[in-house]
Formats: structure tokens, C-alpha cells, sequence
């Protein structure tokens, strides 16, 4: 009878190893997979925020080449619009007694600059 309850315990602890053993093993390969999605998350959120940026970068380029600017003379001021919705974009500052009469003319008209880059030297050229 000895024997047995030796037999039994042995089988009841020995099994009782195999649980916790195959229960650590499987919460250990989890913590490892855990992690390796965690990295493998940051590198796409990493990779991701580097595409928007490079895309984000890209449209203001475009942005800035496609631009086109259309200046006139009304009320006492020159006003800058954006095209193509010729939506108000600035009021430059610009003093129209100390430009040549080329200059004056078209900004009564109407005077097209294509590009921010462009724009910038307009204003810079003849702004007081």
C-alpha cells in the first residue's frame, strides 16, 4: 500500500511539474512574441511617420512649384490672392509712388507671379 501512495504522489507531483513547466513555457514564448510585435509595431510606426513626413514634405514642394499668385491694386493697398479659387492669401506692403510705371500698371490690372519662390522676390524687390 506504500508503494502505491508513492506511485500516486510521484504521478500527482510529476504531473503537476508538467503543468507549471508547460504553463511557463507557453507565458514565455507569449512575452517573447509580445515583444517582437511591440518592435515590429515601432519600426512600422517609425517607417510610417518617415512616409508622412516625406509625403507631407512633397505636397508643400508641389504646393509651392504649383502656386500661382495674383496681385492687384484696390483700396489704397495691394492684395494677394491665391490661385486658382483667387482666395485671399496676404496685403503686401508695397509703396506704389516709389515703383517704375511698368510695375504700377500691371499691379492695376492684375499681375500674375507664379510660385512662393517668386513671390518672395516680387515682394522683397519692392516692398518699403
Amino acid at each position: 500500500m506504500k508503494k502505491t501512495w508513492g506511485y500516486i504522489v510521484g504521478i500527482i507531483v510529476g504531473v503537476i511539474f508538467i503543468i507549471w513547466f508547460g504553463t511557463f513555457l507557453f507565458s514565455f514564448g507569449k512575452q517573447k512574441n509580445n515583444k517582437n510585435q511591440e518592435n515590429v509595431s515601432m519600426e512600422q510606426f517609425v517607417d510610417n511617420s518617415d512616409n508622412i513626413k516625406n509625403m507631407q514634405e512633397t505636397t508643400a514642394a508641389q504646393t509651392d512649384i504649383d502656386s500661382s499668385f495674383y496681385l492687384i491694386y484696390e483700396e489704397d493697398r495691394v492684395v494677394i490672392y491665391r490661385e486658382p479659387e483667387r482666395e485671399f492669401y496676404d496685403y503686401a506692403d508695397i509703396n506704389m509712388d516709389g515703383l517704375p510705371v511698368e510695375i504700377k500698371e500691371q499691379l492695376k490690372l492684375g499681375l500674375y507671379i507664379d510660385g512662393l519662390d517668386n513671390l518672395y522676390d516680387f515682394l522683397q524687390a519692392y516692398s518699403s
